[in-house]
């Protein structure tokens, strides 16, 4: 079974964050410090979301993905945030699903890659907001799941490209919630992440076992919440191996 969402969902997914980040940032200064992002302030964040929206957008209508991302320039943030937003769905509304596009998860070279990264990029971002604001923004359980699936289908092998992802013995993570397991083995390749996904009975092989909720699973992978407060049994090194390695930006 898989965690892949419609493509509408996706789409009714980034309709939703990037409408509340315009909003919880316009509530805020532009120079408040965002926690979970070290090096940004909520300027900062903006401009890389509104940036990458943009870039998305020329990707899908086959522009050089090579070519760098718009800048703020003066404007005012946060209208300009919500202007590439609303060209990027837009666009994404426009086009075929299924129409070819560069993307940098070779087995998916379609626009449908772009719903599924940007929703999850856009999510992601909104809860760095809501933290530097106070406040929780909690993923849906299955956005969580599939967000879990997305960081290994493609954000663990990006970042790790020419060297092998720090597996060295099966790991277990099973979400709470949603009664989703994702069994990740040893792979013999570099950047090539091992794993299978299933629903039901948890798989009964594996060095360390991991279980909390699709959110908090999805956020301690992308280092958002600590995930030492996973429920975590079996040998912890192993784990910890996997975590101090390079599993998202």
């Amino acid at each position: 079974m898989q965690t892949r969402l419609s493509d509408t969902a996706y789409l009714d997914s980034l309709d939703r964050s990037t409408a509340s980040i315009a909003a919880l940032a316009s509530s805020m200064d532009t120079a408040s410090h965002i926690p979970s992002c070290p090096n940004w302030n909520v300027r900062d964040l903006l401009e890389h979301l509104g940036g990458v929206h943009a870039w998305s957008r020329s990707v899908i209508a086959g522009g050089n993905p090579r070519d760098p991302k718009p800048l703020l320039n003066g404007a005012e943030p946060v209208a300009w945030y919500a202007d590439q937003a609303a060209a990027m769905l837009e666009a994404m509304r426009a086009v075929d699903p299924q129409q070819s596009s560069w993307s940098f998860r070779p087995a998916e070279p379609v626009a449908a890659f772009w719903f599924r990264r940007q929703a999850h990029e856009t999510e992601m971002h909104l809860l760095d907001l809501a933290l530097a604001a106070g406040e929780v923004d909690a993923h849906s359980p299955a956005l969580a799941a599939d967000g879990v699936s997305e960081t290994l289908d493609v954000m663990v092998p990006r970042m790790n490209r020419d060297r092998r992802v720090a597996v060295a013995a099966p790991i277990l993570f099973s979400a709470t919630d949603t009664g989703g397991h994702w069994l990740i083995r040893p792979a013999s390749e570099p950047a090539v992440v091992d794993y299978t996904y299933s629903e039901g009975p948890a798989p009964e092989q594996a060095a360390v076992r991991v279980s909390a909720t699709a959110d908090a699973l999805l956020t301690g992978m992308w280092r958002r919440t600590p995930y030492q407060g996973w429920e975590i049994s079996g040998d912890v090194a192993v784990l910890t191996e996997l975590m101090d390695s390079s599993l998202t930006p």
